[in-house]
């Protein structure tokens, strides 16, 4: 029988799957012009902190990777932040031409080895641990 690719959440819970066996994936090549933010969108502050820092504190107990999807711009930013908090728990990618988050999210297929994958869109500053 073919493996599911897709689980449901309840067969998370109830399996208790460890962070070690999860990658999550944020797609961050988006600029912040739009919100007049002079950095990329996942550094944009929101109470205080930018979108980035409250990604990394609701997905650090789920996942023990973490790879991001940068545009060639943004990496200048962002890497640094993500090499000071994650360390060698994050891989980067670079999306060099925007041409669809389908695309992001396939650059970061390379660097997950864990059998569950989260996909978490670089500007969903509300998630939280239980979402």
């Amino acid at each position: 029988m073919e493996p599911r690719r897709i689980l449901d959440i309840a067969d998370v819970v109830q399996k208790n799957v460890a962070p070690s066996q999860w990658t999550a994936v944020v797609p961050a090549a988006g600029k912040g012009s739009r919100l007049g933010h002079h950095l990329p969108k996942i550094l944009y502050p929101l109470l205080g902190r930018p979108i980035l820092e409250w990604l990394v504190d609701a997905l650090r107990a789920t996942a023990d990777t973490f790879v991001f999807i940068l545009s060639p711009d943004g990496q200048t930013h962002v890497e640094p932040y993500l090499k000071k908090t994650l360390g060698e728990r994050c891989r980067v990618a670079i999306q060099q031409e925007p041409t669809g988050m389908g695309d992001a999210v396939l650059l970061a297929e390379e660097h997950v080895s864990t059998p569950y994958t989260l996909v978490v869109w670089g500007d969903q500053g509300l998630l939280n641990s239980t979402t």
